[in-house]
């Protein structure tokens, strides 16, 4: 997010809170819309029930991985972008220099997060049937 935010101008995001409209349309879609496809598409498979709420899941996941609470949003999307843009505003050469570097920089972050949840469960994972 740190990333993203570094290659936003306070220009843009005046421009994306000028329309709060669709950022509501965003939010509330994406946090009915992706669940309920997640469903319809276990049903439209006739998977078993376990399977039905692992796909619900993952679907509203998109959301969800930042959180469901408005605060960890906040945190997690909100201040992290925000924080770049100041980068980019006040910081630019520097913040030049390093963009490049961000995308396999978050890249490497998301697999080791993953990574690391994966080997706390390794054991259930390998014993599940």
């Amino acid at each position: 997010m740190l990333g993203m935010g570094m290659t936003l101008t306070f220009d843009d995001l005046r421009g994306a809170f000028a329309t709060p409209t669709e950022l509501i349309i965003g939010f509330v879609l994406q946090y009915s819309v992706m669940p309920l496809s997640g469903y319809y598409v276990s049903m439209l498979l006739s998977l078993p029930s376990y399977y039905d709420v692992g796909l619900i899941l993952v679907a509203y996941c998109p959301g969800v991985h930042a959180t469901g609470l408005l605060i960890s949003t906040l945190q997690a999307v909100l201040l992290p972008v925000l924080g770049g843009a100041l980068l980019n505003n006040y910081f630019q050469s520097q913040v030049k220099f390093v963009s490049p570097l961000m995308p396999p920089i978050a890249v490497e972050t998301v697999a080791v997060l993953c990574g690391n949840a994966i080997a706390q469960r390794a054991s259930a994972i390998l014993t599940f049937s």
